[in-house]
């Protein structure tokens, strides 16, 4: 299984912003991308709810145990949104990996606002499988 650890970074959305009914003060409370995951004997596969970003704008790295995804979007023609609900500007994102994932193999695509990220198991970490004839 692979666990999310969520690093509490807060990032701003405009550093030229202020609105004095947000009583974060122009902070992006949304830092972080969703997540789905799941497993199949295979492989684990992670997808970040990404709208809008550019596969040059996310940046992956294993660094231990860790895998880290990290993105930053340029924020000069944002406009000065009443109300936003999505619309990540910076995010960091790590997940503890299992011993059984193949570092090697990972592979990660940017898809109509989804990144996907495989993670393959290791051969020894997947279940055999063998029909054996009746004689």
């Amino acid at each position: 299984m692979i666990w999310t650890n969520i690093r509490p970074t807060t990032y701003r959305t405009s550093t030229n912003r202020s609105n004095h009914r947000n009583p974060f003060n122009g902070l992006n409370r949304l830092t972080r991308p969703e997540v789905n995951t799941y497993e199949t004997d295979e492989a684990f596969t992670l997808e970040l709810a990404l709208p809008g970003w550019d596969k040059q704008e996310v940046d992956l790295k294993v660094d231990g145990e860790l895998l880290i995804v990290t993105g930053e979007q340029e924020t000069e023609d944002t406009p000065n949104y009443r109300r936003r609900e999505f619309g990540l500007t910076s995010f960091e994102k790590s997940f503890h990996l299992p011993d059984t994932v193949d570092v090697d193999g990972i592979v990660a695509t940017l898809e109509r606002g989804i990144l996907a990220i495989g993670l393959p198991k290791v051969p020894e970490a997947q279940p055999i499988r063998k029909e054996i004839e009746v004689a």
